[in-house]
């Protein structure tokens, strides 16, 4: 069965409330103001506030050339759908601090194994059947430097990275090389980057799951009972209890689906 849309909450909850449903998102009647009014201040305090591994994302952040007045090495701007910190990898200290990570510790992207091929491709690629690039940290643009081939030593740009192929720019020129020798590929020494997991702000409700839903149209109605009833005593009741047992179950299965994943916990131990 598929999620209700953002529409959909909005009636529920208005229906919790003993209110008519609205027609559209642009509806100018009290009800949709309000529920417009709300819908963006509730979503974003409840997914503050809990930790929804539906919500949880993984990005490589890149070190700002600015370095940090005090107390750590390094910053790295937030995601844009940043919310709320889970971990960085490797790295059990850190700090939020505006729209900054503050860490000490960063890496420079780099692989070296067996598994990698050359190809003259046009544009030239970089092939690794264990599909190690993106893990690596490696983006768009990078210059990147192989060390340990038979014939394609040197340096060179990435146009495109995939977890499993590199894309060289145009004007870069590969010979064709088997995987085989012991290869070694770094970007350069001033890209410095740490793997940040958080959870992300989304309207999408497709993401969400039956917990989020149930909160999500409760915790509305509890916004929109006062303007629109007056504040019913028996429907403040219900909705409050229905919050609290709500609130208590999320609470539990926070604890249970993520005491593994400690801030040093791997970058791929997540349950999306």
């Amino acid at each position: 069965m598929a999620n209700p849309d953002q529409l959909e909450i909005y009636n529920i909850a208005l229906n919790t409330c003993g209110e008519e449903e609205v027609s559209s998102l642009i509806e100018t009647s009290k009800p949709a103001r309000l529920c417009n009014r709300f819908w963006e201040p509730t979503l974003r305090s409840l997914i503050r506030d809990y930790v929804w591994n539906e919500l949880t994302a993984q990005v490589v952040l890149d070190a700002n050339s600015e370095k940090p007045l005090f107390d750590h090495e390094y910053s790295y701007d937030l995601p844009s759908d940043f919310m709320r910190a889970m971990n960085v990898e490797d790295n059990e200290v850190y700090k939020i601090i505006g729209a900054k990570l503050y860490t000490d510790d960063g890496f420079t992207p780099t692989i070296n194994g067996i598994t990698f091929a050359f190809v003259d491709s046009d544009p030239d690629t970089i092939t690794d059947s264990a599909g190690g690039f993106i893990r690596a940290g490696f983006k768009a643009g990078d210059t990147i430097t192989i060390q340990g081939s038979t014939s394609n030593d040197g340096e060179y740009t990435i146009d495109s990275v995939v977890a499993g192929t590199i894309t060289l720019d145009a004007g870069d020129s590969l010979t064709v090389e088997a995987a085989g020798s012991s290869v070694t590929i770094s970007a350069s020494e001033d890209d410095i980057r740490v793997k940040f997991q958080y959870i992300m702000f989304s309207e999408d409700t497709t993401l969400f799951s039956s917990l989020f839903i149930e909160l999500l149209y409760y915790s509305l109605a509890s916004k929109l009972l006062i303007p629109l009833t007056g504040g019913d005593p028996k429907l403040t009741t219900y909705i409050e209890n229905k919050l609290s047992i709500l609130k208590s179950r999320a609470f539990s299965i926070n604890a249970l689906d993520n005491e593994p994943n400690s801030p040093s916990s791997s970058w791929i131990d997540v349950r999306r």
